[in-house]
């Protein structure tokens, strides 16, 4: 007997459970009529048109044809190439054009994106998409073509504002002693500024300010004799000439920036060894001594009494000793020297 009503009940209990189920199928396939025939009304009613709750980067396209969100898209295009990114290092802030960096837009697909959503695939992606319209709305990201090229060149313009040359640490090679501090170094972190350039643009995202960051270059240690005197022709600009090389070394926060091969004093006339300074400037000069009267001496710079560095016209022998003391150049080197140079600037003459 009890079997019998232990049989009972569970028939009775599958039954109703599958009464609940049949209940929940029918309401499932009568939930996806009916929302399948609200996609059709939808689409028949937004024909040609984009479903209602799109935006395109935020901007209301819903309802709109393919050609009129076009003219809303170009709008803020051209808002947006105007007001563009902002960088910004330190106290410099730099606000590039979108044009500068490489960066368009593929409207059609990003259009065609913003179309087709609720609109293709299957049938249940199609009632997926249609939901969440209906629910949170769907947003398509602009989207941006990147000319790397372009964008490297605008890169590589910021990197003469953010490097900068270290200068090593001096110190006596006789005991140790530091004689100059010097100073780090440091260069642009161009791979971090370019993926940080990148990535806002492939999230969509077109303004904001995205901050530029250097990398700090250690100074190293340079070792110098006793005749090293701190400060004096170590930064900024300095002239430093070899005899034994017969050549003119011009240096920027030792950075060598040019060089030339001159003509320097004879032995019955050498080139007077030690640091000097430029102390006076003459695009043109007349030079006169015991054995030549030299007229129309082009782009002189003076360092010490008569001796100077000067254009010469009337030999074109650099690299081998041929004047009374001066440093022989040839004009072309000279002007460059003129024009680079400045009263005060060190002039640093050694064997």
């Amino acid at each position: 007997m009890e079997s019998s009503e232990v049989k009972i009940h569970y028939i009775r209990k599958h039954h109703k459970e599958a009464r609940h189920f049949a209940l929940k199928l029918f309401i499932l396939v009568l939930f996806l009529g009916v929302v399948a025939v609200g996609i059709f009304d939808i689409s028949k009613f937004y024909d040609q048109k984009i479903l209602p709750n799109t935006t395109i980067s935020g901007i209301r396209v819903g309802g709109k044809t393919k050609a009129e969100a076009k003219i809303i898209v170009d709008d803020y295009i051209s808002n947006v190439n105007k007001t563009g990114p902002q960088l910004v290092y330190k106290e410099t802030k730099f606000k590039p054009k979108l044009s500068d960096l490489g960066i368009t837009f593929d409207e059609q697909k990003t259009l065609d994106e913003a179309y087709n959503y609720g609109r293709q695939g299957n049938f249940f992606t199609k009632i997926d998409e249609n939901i969440h319209l209906a629910i949170v709305g769907h947003n398509v990201l602009l989207t941006t073509k990147i000319d790397e090229t372009k964008m490297t060149k605008f890169v590589d313009s910021i990197i003469p504002i953010v490097n900068v040359d270290k200068v090593d640490r001096k110190v006596l090679e006789e005991d140790g002693t530091v004689v100059d501090e010097g100073k780090d170094g440091q260069t642009l972190d161009k791979d971090k500024l370019l993926t940080d350039l990148k990535n806002q643009f492939d999230k969509g995202k077109v303004g904001g300010t995205i901050a530029i960051l250097a990398i700090i270059i250690p100074r190293g240690t340079q070792k110098v004799s006793k005749t090293f005197v701190p400060g004096q022709y170590f930064y900024g600009k300095r002239i430093e000439v070899n005899l034994s090389e017969q050549t003119l070394y011009a240096y920027e926060n030792e950075k060598l920036v040019k060089q030339f091969l001159i003509s320097s004093g004879i032995a019955k006339h050498p080139t007077i060894l030690g640091v000097y300074y430029v102390y006076g400037k003459n695009s043109v000069a007349e030079m006169k001594g015991d054995s030549y009267d030299l007229k129309g001496v082009q782009w002189v710079s003076w360092w010490h009494g008569d001796y100077s560095i000067h254009g010469t016209y009337w030999h074109h022998n650099f690299g081998h000793p041929m004047s009374h003391g001066c440093l022989n150049a040839s004009n072309d080197d000279a002007k460059w020297i003129y024009d680079w140079d400045s009263i005060g600037t060190p002039v640093w003459v050694h064997k």
